[in-house]
């Protein structure tokens, strides 16, 4: 197994003494680099897979943060904000790192950055459990009835009741749980179209979930946290709108009171005062799991003037390479799914895009626009750097990305094209259509250069294809190695 390759960047001044068990050696290849000028050479030199940067001048973090950005387009990135978090998200506002950060009080929690950075680098984003230092009580209840959140935090109350008799914290965690399950209720649920379903009611208004839709609160206690989750099946946060929904809160000069459709960054900005860190895991439309972590080592006094940490993971990743083109990018046990969506022109630079570790590397073109002769070059050569061990797949290729197939025998490089949509026009109806054609479906008749049949989804009389097939299907013939 490769080593994940990680650069720490760090102040020439700071003291910081890296523990020998910071990071698994066995999985981990860790290069400690002091100061602003060898961060930015060793970024140069060699390809990280994680930045941790450290350094206290916030320009000389964002410009090497970006300088990461555009050498290694998935590289993932910590930031260490040395000044309280109003102020570092401020700072960094627009910018499409400024989304694990740690606090940077003295002494640094090695113990953080440790579970942040195999979080960042692993598969399993999930659970509480790394971040329960120490044996805990736990505490976990499902709910399906917002008419219920008043006695879900009556029951959160008793438990911590047994346990701790300071009223300020019984207060800020019971706060937090009636946010947290607001949200839930209302502006997490959408149908199967994204639409949402209870954001626009009010909030007095009574919500009933499905038996599989509830929502999961857990707690957990013991000596140095007190850590609560909650979490939806609906995956619906937005994390770039919740950033700048939470940044807006943080800036306005009377800050906002009333939450809207989708507005968690009000919610966020209500609690965050309570806590040492707020994460965020997401699987877009299945799963979003909001861990809140108050630290109980220290007297309020102290604890407030802490610097706080944020955190938002998710097991799909989208990076927007230009303006007009986006990637999303999601890892599973042995594949790197890479989406496409928008225009491949002369803007598009894809570097080490395909770069990945993993045994296959399946390419979704069904959100591609347009392609120009530019995009074209830019596509073959970084197609072409794609080492021939790994399986390389094309699927719903759209019937724009099907014609470069057919036209430019490298396009694909050693890959193949598994499924791809077609134009269809039914008669009837006076309308056009695409269908998902996969390959292996009606491999023999499209060997024979003939078009699948569907029905119309309307009227359901037969679709006529509407190309010419010796053509369209040509990349098929070619690549069975008939043509």
């Amino acid at each position: 197994m490769n080593k994940k390759s990680i650069l720490f960047v760090k102040d020439k001044d700071s003291s910081l003494d890296l523990k020998e068990d910071f990071l698994n050696n066995n999985l981990y290849e860790l290069e400690l680099i002091s100061g602003y000028e060898a961060g930015m050479e060793a970024l140069s030199n060699k390809n990280f897979n994680l930045i941790i940067c450290g350094l206290k001048e916030p320009e000389l973090q964002l410009n090497l943060l970006d300088e990461a950005k555009n050498r290694i387009f998935w590289i993932k990135t910590i930031s260490i904000a040395n000044c309280p978090l109003d102020v570092f998200l401020g700072q960094m506002l627009g910018h499409k790192f400024c989304f694990n950060i740690i606090g940077g009080n003295q002494p640094l929690n090695l113990k953080e950055i440790s579970i942040t950075a195999e979080k960042l680098l692993g598969e399993d984003i999930f659970g509480i459990d790394n971040y329960l230092l120490g044996p805990a009580e736990p505490f976990e209840l499902k709910i399906k009835d917002s008419g219920e959140k008043s006695n879900c935090i009556n029951r959160v109350e008793d438990f911590l009741s047994g346990f701790n008799n300071n009223s300020r914290l019984i207060s800020a965690a019971l706060d937090i749980v009636d946010e947290l399950l607001m949200n839930a209720f209302y502006d997490a649920p959408r149908d199967k179209e994204g639409k949402f379903l209870y954001a626009h009611m009010d909030r007095i208004k009574r919500i009933i979930l499905k038996e599989e839709e509830a929502i999961s609160l857990r707690c957990a206690y013991n000596e140095e946290h007190l850590i609560i989750s909650v979490s939806d099946v609906f995956g619906s946060l937005d994390k770039d709108k919740f950033l700048s929904r939470l940044i807006r809160c943080i800036n306005a000069a009377i800050p906002l009171v009333e939450i809207k459709s989708g507005g968690s960054g009000v919610g966020v900005y209500k609690i965050l005062d309570y806590l040492s860190s707020f994460i965020v895991n997401l699987t877009p439309r299945n799963k979003t799991e909001v861990i809140c972590i108050i630290d109980l080592k220290w007297p309020m006094r102290e604890f407030q003037k802490r610097f706080k940490s944020f955190h938002v993971f998710t097991s799909k990743e989208e990076f927007a390479m230009v303006e007009k083109l986006s990637v999303i990018k999601e890892e599973f046990d042995d594949a790197l799914l890479l989406a496409f969506k928008g225009n491949i022109d002369e803007n598009a630079v894809f570097g080490r895009i395909f770069e990945t570790d993993k045994k296959k590397i399946v390419v979704n073109l069904l959100g591609v626009k347009r392609i120009n002769s530019c995009g074209v070059r830019e596509w073959v050569n970084a197609i072409k750097e794609i080492l021939p061990d790994k399986q390389l797949e094309f699927v719903e290729c759209s019937s724009l990305m099907v014609k470069q197939f057919n036209m430019i025998t490298n396009f694909a490089g050693h890959g193949k094209i598994i499924s791809f949509m077609a134009p269809y026009f039914c008669p009837r109806c006076n309308k056009q259509f695409e269908k998902l054609i996969v390959l292996s479906d009606y491999l023999e008749e499209l060997l024979s250069l003939n078009a699948p049949t569907f029905p119309c989804p309307e009227c359901r009389g037969n679709l006529e294809f509407d190309d010419l097939e010796d053509r369209y299907f040509q990349f098929i013939l070619r690549q069975e190695g008939t043509a």
